[in-house]
């Protein structure tokens, strides 16, 4: 069932601090299952989105770039700002199939 959802949740929360990725999915799958629409709920803590980010990861420029706020303590906006100072300073580009930095 992983990987077949029509929707990803992003959770970003530090209450997934120190709890192993396989946990996180077990605990949030139960979440999407039973809904009109399933979907699959990814947890990360501030300090790995923001890793993410920096990396270049492709779920979190796509979730930043693509995705639709939910409910956001605050945190959004400063992951929102690293993008888009990303994007500026490393000239991103989304590309068919992820992301292209153009400097």
């Amino acid at each position: 069932m992983l990987g077949k959802s029509d929707v990803d949740v992003l959770v970003i929360s530090d209450a997934f601090e120190g709890v192993d990725v396989r946990d996180r999915i077990g605990d949030l799958l139960p979440y999407g299952v039973g809904r009109a629409v399933f979907f699959e709920a990814l947890g990360f803590t501030r300090e790995e989105a923001l890793r993410m980010l920096e990396g270049m990861n492709m779920l979190m420029l796509d979730a930043v770039y693509y995705g639709k706020v939910i409910y956001d303590r605050g945190f959004y906006g400063q992951l929102k700002s690293r993008f888009e100072k990303l994007v500026a300073e490393r000239g991103l580009v989304r590309i068919k199939r992820g992301w292209m930095a153009t400097r």
